[in-house]
C-alpha cells in the first residue's frame, strides 16, 4: 500500500527518533530491539513510566504506547516471547486473539506456487520461531489449520524436507500424530491435473485439493 518508498522513509525517521530518544534518556532500557515502529525492550518496572514519558516528548507527532508482559508472556511481531519460571526465555508463534486461521484454500483457482506457499510458510515459521518444547504443538496446529483449508497433510508434510529431517539433531522428536494417516488417503483426492487449451497446445494445471 502507498509508495514503495514509504517503508524506507519510515525506517529512516524511526532510526533518527530511536537515536535521539536513547541518547537523551535518563533511564536506558537494558535491551532494545526495533522493527520499523515495533519495539521490544527490557526495562526495570519502576522506570517504565519515566521512559515512556520521555519517548513521548521526543516528537510532537509520535505517541508511544506500551504493552507489558502478562503471565510472563509478551508478543513481538509474530513471536510470543515467554519468560519461564527458571528465568529462561523461550519462543513460539504468536497469533492475535482475533486470528481466524483462514488462508488461501487449496481448492481455489490460484497458481500452484501460490497454493504451496501457504503450507510452506506456516511450516517454515513453526520451525524458525518455536523452541523445541513448542514445535510439536505448533505443527499439530498447522496440520489442523491446513486440513480445514483443504490441504493434504500427507503432501504438505513433505515440504518440511531437510529441515524436518534435521529436527532430531536438535533434540526435537516430531510426534506420531504428525505422520500420514488413513484419514489423509480417504478424505483427500490428491493433486488433480486439469487439461486446457486446444489439442495442439495442451497444457496442464496442477491443483492441490
Amino acid at each position: 500500500m502507498g509508495s514503495p518508498l514509504a517503508p524506507v522513509v519510515a525506517n529512516i525517521f524511526m532510526e533518527w527518533f530511536e537515536k535521539k530518544a536513547l541518547d537523551s534518556a535518563n533511564v536506558k532500557p537494558r535491551y532494545w530491539w526495533r522493527y520499523v515502529d515495533d519495539i521490544f525492550a527490557v526495562v526495570a518496572r519502576d522506570a517504565l513510566k519515566d521512559l515512556t514519558s520521555h519517548l513521548n516528548r521526543v516528537h510532537a507527532k509520535i505517541e508511544v504506547t506500551i504493552e507489558e508482559e502478562k503471565e510472563g508472556k509478551l508478543p513481538f511481531l509474530d513471536v510470543l516471547v515467554i519468560r519461564e519460571p527458571n528465568g529462561r526465555v523461550t519462543h513460539t508463534v504468536y497469533r492475535k486473539p482475533t486470528h481466524t486461521d483462514r488462508y488461501l484454500r487449496a481448492d481455489s483457482h490460484h497458481h500452484p506456487s501460490h497454493l504451496s506457499s501457504v503450507p510452506r510458510t506456516l511450516l517454515n515459521r513453526a520451525l524458525a520461531l518455536c523452541d523445541h518444547e513448542y514445535v510439536n504443538a505448533e505443527l499439530r496446529h498447522v496440520r489442523d489449520v491446513l486440513e480445514r483449508n483443504g490441504y493434504q497433510w500427507r503432501k504438505c508434510r513433505r515440504l518440511l524436507g531437510s529441515a524436518g529431517e534435521a529436527l532430531p539433531l536438535f533434540g526435537i522428536k516430531v510426534e506420531n500424530t504428525l505422520k500420514d494417516t488413513d484419514k489423509d488417503e480417504q478424505n483427500c483426492a490428491g493433486v488433480r491435473e486439469i487439461g486446457f487449451g486446444n489439442s495442439n497446445n495442451l497444457k496442464t494445471l496442477r491443483i492441490f485439493s
